[in-house]
């Protein structure tokens, strides 16, 4: 396979994830956000729930508009493409790993909003965030004890003294 033919394909599989995160983002702002986020049509402490979420979706579609500008571009011969080689000369594709990758992360994913729950957002956060360092390789104990233990208590107080957002609390024990 030349390059050119391996430009082209990247760049088609490009475009349809970007078309693809085009609509999800749409999806989101107009039906996701506000028939399921609770009170994201209200005022809630000058910013309300949707907030955030429809900010995180302007930005998906506005990412994703550009990549399809971008590929739309090089598909029409508009634009070289951008040849993307390991220092290994290994073959950048997406095939069984890369789909394990992705369910493991979306099962990961869905035990920690579900922990929510049980444990508040700060000790789900510093619990999974650990084990995420961990999982990654990262072994610097310094970072596996202090990443973990402060970014969830400062994204906490950011949003509970700037936005004025409560994030959920501890359920196992109710005080």
């Amino acid at each position: 396979m030349s390059k050119l033919e391996k430009s082209h394909s990247v760049a088609d599989a490009t475009l349809v994830a970007a078309v693809v995160a085009v609509i999800i983002g749409l999806l989101a702002i107009f039906w996701l956000i506000p028939e399921f986020v609770a009170g994201a049509s209200g005022a809630f402490g000058g910013v309300n729930p949707g907030f955030m979420p429809r900010v995180s979706a302007w930005v998906i579609v506005i990412l994703g508009l550009l990549l399809v500008i971008r590929e739309a571009r090089v598909l029409l011969g508009k634009v070289d493409p951008a040849y993307e080689e390991s220092e290994e000369g290994e073959d950048f594709s997406f095939g069984k790993k890369e789909i394990i990758n992705i369910l493991m992360l979306a099962v990961f994913s869905s035990l920690y909003i579900y922990s929510f729950k049980l444990l508040g957002f700060v000790l789900a956060s510093t619990v999974f965030l650990a084990i995420l360092i961990y999982i990654s390789g990262y072994r610097n104990k310094i970072v596996l004890i202090a990443v973990p233990l402060c970014l969830p208590l400062g994204v906490q107080q950011l949003l509970w003294h700037a936005l004025e957002l409560p994030l959920p609390k501890f359920q196992l024990i109710i005080f």
